[in-house]
């Protein structure tokens, strides 16, 4: 079978839902959304979580503001420039890397509703990137790697609009079993 060359970079917590802060995955193991790049024919590279290789697996649940620190970012920018050389091995060898999927809601992963300190100390909801999608957009972008997030609250409507992006790349479902069949 022939292989598509298309990969999907994936924010680690939709390969591992483990990696979350406990009590706040509503998956048990993997996101929904791997089942939909699977039938896509899509390969998929994990991303690194970047709390739990600074923080660890038993650490609390953060804010932007929590994580916004100079030690932080330095971490987040150094696996991003790791990252962005795969990028380049696999672009090199006529791989398509189309999309970076984070996470909409994490101090790191969000691409556009990170969660910020309300007013009284509680984590919510706003506009905002993620310290480590900021510095992955910064490497990838000019890669022509398209950097978007998912809410992962919404299980399979998150992924319904997922596929529009999908979509937007032509990589449908339909010219996967073109090339595959």
């Amino acid at each position: 079978m022939q292989r598509s060359r298309r990969i999907a970079l994936l924010a680690h917590c939709l390969l591992n839902a483990n990696a979350r802060v406990e009590g706040i995955a509503r998956y048990r193991g993997i996101h929904p959304v791997v089942r939909e790049l699977d039938a896509r024919g899509i390969a998929i590279i994990q991303l690194p979580c970047p709390e739990v290789t600074f923080a660890g697996l038993d650490r609390v649940r953060g804010t932007l503001e929590d994580y916004d620190t100079i030690e932080f970012r330095s971490h987040c920018r150094s696996h991003a420039l790791a990252i962005a050389e795969d990028v380049h091995l696999y672009q090199d060898a006529g791989c398509e890397v189309g999309v970076a999927l984070g996470v909409e809601g994490s101090p790191s992963c969000a691409v556009e509703l990170t969660n910020l300190r309300g007013p009284e100390g509680k984590a919510e909801r706003a506009p905002g990137t993620g310290v480590f999608m900021h510095e992955l957009a910064a490497v990838l972008e000019p890669l022509g790697v398209c950097v978007t997030g998912l809410d992962a609250r919404e299980d399979d409507r998150g992924v319904s609009t997922y596929c529009v992006v999908l979509d937007g790349l032509g990589w449908t479902r339909a010219a996967n079993a073109e090339e595959t069949g």
